[in-house]
C-alpha cells in the first residue's frame, strides 16, 4: 500500500514547487501553482491551478479552475501527452466537503466530514484511499498531507495527487 507525503508551503499563492516523497522518502513528484495570466496573481479570490511534475521535470498533469459560481468545477488533464481527463466537481453541502468525478465509467468521491483531519476517496461506494493532515493545532506551518492508496488501479497516481492538491487549494 503505497504512501505519499508533501508539505505544502506557508503561502497559498506561491508558485514554487513541493517535493512529494514516496514511502521510501525519495522524491518521485512536484506539485506547483501556476497562474495562467499575470492578473490571476492579483485577483481578489482565488483562481486554483495546479499542475503535477514527474521527477524529470515534466508536466504530467495539471488542474484548471473551469466554473467559479455555485458549483466550482475544475478540469484535470493526465496521462500521454496530457490527453485524459475528467471533471472535478464540487458537491458539498453545509456539513460535508464533497467532491465528485467520473473516470473510466467509475464514480468517485472525495469525502470530508467537518472537523475530520482525514479525507477518504471512494470509487464505487468502497473506500480506496485516504489523505491525513498533520496538526494545525497552535502551528504556523502548513500541515504534512499523506496520502494512502490502498488500491492504485483505480486512477493514476499523478492525477489523484492532482485533485488532492486542488481539493486543498480550494480549501479544506
Amino acid at each position: 500500500m503505497p504512501i505519499y507525503y508533501y508539505k505544502p508551503k506557508f503561502f497559498s499563492q506561491s508558485t514554487k514547487p513541493v517535493d512529494v516523497y514516496d514511502d521510501d522518502d525519495n522524491a518521485v513528484f512536484k506539485i506547483a501553482r501556476y497562474h495562467k495570466s499575470n492578473w490571476d496573481k492579483f485577483r481578489v479570490y482565488d483562481q486554483e491551478h495546479f499542475s503535477v511534475y514527474d521527477s524529470s521535470n515534466n508536466e504530467i498533469a495539471y488542474s484548471e479552475q473551469k466554473t467559479r459560481f455555485s458549483r466550482p468545477k475544475w478540469e484535470v488533464r493526465f496521462g500521454q501527452s496530457l490527453d485524459d481527463s475528467l471533471t472535478f466537481t464540487n458537491m458539498s453541502t453545509f456539513t460535508k466537503h464533497n467532491y465528485e468525478f467520473d473516470y473510466e465509467g467509475k464514480s468517485f468521491e472525495l469525502r470530508k466530514t467537518l472537523g475530520s483531519t482525514i479525507n477518504y476517496l471512494y470509487v464505487d461506494g468502497s473506500e480506496f484511499a485516504s489523505v491525513t493532515y498533520g496538526s494545525k493545532l497552535l502551528s504556523f506551518n502548513n500541515p504534512t498531507v499523506y496520502i494512502e492508496i490502498e488500491d492504485e488501479s483505480h486512477i493514476p497516481t499523478e492525477a489523484l495527487i492532482c485533485i488532492v492538491q486542488t481539493y486543498n487549494g480550494v480549501g479544506k
